[in-house]
């Protein structure tokens, strides 16, 4: 430190003091221990950049440039395997087509076209021949399959005829490649569901004459279903006689629910509307007499516009009596039941539905509240008013027991 020779360190640029130390011997460096050699003349010193340092950030560097690399090998690979793969998939395909063709499997050789097609597209894959060459491969396929099952549509059953016909129907509106035969395949598909429906209306009057007139009309709304949706080329003829048949049907014996007519103090909050009730239990009692209620959501719902048999209920809510000696009133039902023929009347009854006294399943505890309660509630007249519904609807059902039967085929 004292001594006036001295010298930098080569590597740190440290100052090296050379007390005692005589010129032309080693010295270590105290900061970045570099066995360096005395110089005869001093040399100039001044702190240096440590290569330590600049090796540590080649270091950070080199792990940096790693981090980044290594994702993107592995995604280049992923792609690449990706791809392999897809082609792979799409060479599969492609054998299952060639397979399909080479055994005359025209059904499996479309859906094997339709799936390479689909690979390619997704992938954004070039099939052999390219995609125009496929896709027109594809059509050819779909007409050979065509042709091939309407030449068969005649030697099936007529189940099987309908159901073959109605999906050719439907590969017509939607395969552009189908468009030059949709002549021929609304000309087939229409003889083969006019074949279909003649069956099932020899067995739907079959079912009439035998007195099962609720059989007769469950085919010709079967009927009638499947073929309403249909193009009108191909089901108009047979359609026709269906509705034909049916409209025979309901002539004889067709009946239908009139609107239900209310009258006097609406229903209390809580509660849907009672006519809301009563349609399907006299529609119910309807068939059971032998007569053929309408069905809403079927086709031929409109033919009992004209049914000859109308069944109407009108009901009068009004305040019955006290409830024993308490200050809530009980709920009462006036109903007429009118059932008209030709616009005539054919029969009616008229009773009434209460709120029974004492109310059933209660508690000797909540009897006695109720025969000694305070002011009214609206949760007690809930009460009364399901009890009273369930009366009107336990004596409904029995006095449309008492209809008069259907008139006889």
């Amino acid at each position: 430190m004292g001594s006036s020779l001295a010298f930098g360190c080569p590597e740190c640029g440290r100052r090296i003091d050379l007390d005692r130390n005589s010129r032309g011997r080693r010295v270590k460096c105290g900061r970045c221990g570099t066995l360096v050699e005395v110089p005869f003349f001093p040399r100039r010193f001044g702190r240096r950049r440590s290569n330590r340092r600049r090796r540590a950030w080649l270091a950070v560097g080199l792990v940096a440039m790693a981090m980044l690399a290594v994702p993107t090998i592995g995604w280049q690979w992923w792609q690449s395997s990706s791809r392999r793969g897809q082609a792979a998939e799409l060479t599969r395909v492609l054998a299952r087509l060639d397979e399909a063709e080479r055994h005359r499997d025209l059904a499996s050789a479309l859906l094997a076209a339709d799936e390479a097609r689909a690979l390619a597209s997704r992938y954004g894959l070039d099939p052999p021949g390219g995609p125009e060459a496929l896709a027109d491969r594809r059509d050819e396929i779909a007409r050979r399959d065509a042709e091939a099952r309407l030449e068969a549509l005649a030697g099936l059953a007529p189940d099987l005829a309908a159901d073959e016909a109605i999906a050719l129907l439907d590969r017509s509106g939607s395969d552009p490649a189908l468009e030059a035969m949709s002549g021929r395949i609304l000309a087939d598909a229409a003889a083969a569901l006019s074949r279909w429906a003649d069956h099932h209306l020899v067995l739907a009057e079959q079912a009439r004459d035998d007195g099962r007139p609720v059989e007769a009309l469950a085919r010709a709304r079967l009927l009638a279903e499947r073929l309403s949706p249909l193009p009108t080329a191909s089901s108009s003829g047979a359609l026709r006689r269906v509705r034909s048949f049916a409209a025979g049907l309901v002539a004889a014996r067709g009946a239908r629910v009139g609107p239900i007519s209310l009258a006097g103090s609406p229903s209390p909050e809580g509660l849907p509307p009672i006519d809301c009730e009563l349609p399907p239990i006299l529609a119910d009692a309807l068939a059971r007499r032998g007569y053929l209620p309408p069905d809403p959501d079927s086709p031929l719902a409109d033919l009992w516009d004209a049914s000859p048999f109308l069944l109407r209920a009108t009901i009068d809510r009004k305040p019955g009596p006290n409830y024993l000696q308490s200050f809530h009133r009980t709920t009462l039902f006036s109903v007429a039941l009118c059932f008209e023929r030709d616009g005539q009347p054919a029969w009616s009854e008229a009773f009434d539905a209460r709120t029974r006294i004492p109310l059933p399943g209660l508690s000797a505890l909540e009897s006695s509240r109720l025969a000694l309660g305070g002011p009214p509630s609206d949760e007690v007249a809930l009460r009364f008013e399901r009890d009273a519904r369930i009366d009107l609807l336990e004596k409904l059902v029995l006095k449309l027991s008492a209809l008069p039967p259907a008139p006889a085929p």
